[in-house]
């Protein structure tokens, strides 16, 4: 497996997912309470950590074969990570503010951009299949 493919199927896997979920809630936490410095910590350094961790001694080849590893094999672009980052500023920004709406808002942009490609066929996504 190549470092790109390791970088795309890590995102799937779930000590990373449920990493990401967290430090998500537990850094929005943080800002509403205008803790700026422990909520970059929490917001980045366990999912860099993770990430790391993943990269080097995980067996992605199970997340690669399996349905969500096709799935984001054909829809997981750039603009897609950057939408999901995009959701997650809006998330910390709405916090901040102490604004639920916005918290939500970014919510939504994070899930849009996860399902973008529900329903498309793989032909239109330039998919393998």
């Amino acid at each position: 497996m190549t470092r790109g493919e390791k970088f795309l199927y890590h995102q799937i896997h779930p000590l990373k997912l449920a990493t990401d979920f967290a430090s998500s809630a537990a850094s929005s936490i943080a800002l509403w309470r205008h803790e700026l410095a422990l909520a970059m910590a929490i917001g980045f350094l366990p999912s860099i950590a993770v990430t790391a961790l993943l990269l080097r001694f995980a067996d992605l080849e199970p997340r690669k074969d399996s349905a969500f590893g096709r799935y984001v094999r054909r829809n997981m672009s750039g603009a897609v990570v950057a939408q999901r980052a995009t959701g997650q500023a809006v998330m910390w920004v709405g916090a901040w503010s102490r604004q639920g709406i916005v918290i939500a808002l970014g919510l939504l942009v994070v899930a849009l951009a996860w399902a973008s490609g529900v329903g498309r066929p793989a032909e239109a996504t330039g998919g393998d299949g």
